[in-house]
């Protein structure tokens, strides 16, 4: 028996912030600290599929609002 894992390499670090209903996630090259922009952000359920899914704004940013409900739904 084979044991296998999922490895991933990328130069993109992730920061992701929570309140009530909204989630902000910031997007940074690690390599130059500059923002992602442009980086497609997906929120993945416990089922491994893509419920979410957005692309970070110049600042590197992405908003994922009003998904409390969402979010639960998807656990």
């Amino acid at each position: 028996h084979d044991d296998y894992k999922i490895v991933s390499l990328s130069d993109i670090g992730l920061i992701a912030k929570w309140n009530d209903d909204d989630l902000l996630v910031f997007a940074n090259y690690l390599s130059t600290a500059r923002p992602a922009a442009g980086a497609k952000i997906s929120l993945i359920s416990s089922t491994n599929q893509a419920f979410l899914t957005g692309v970070a704004d110049a600042q590197g940013v992405v908003k994922f609002s009003k998904i409390g409900g969402k979010w639960d739904e998807s656990r």
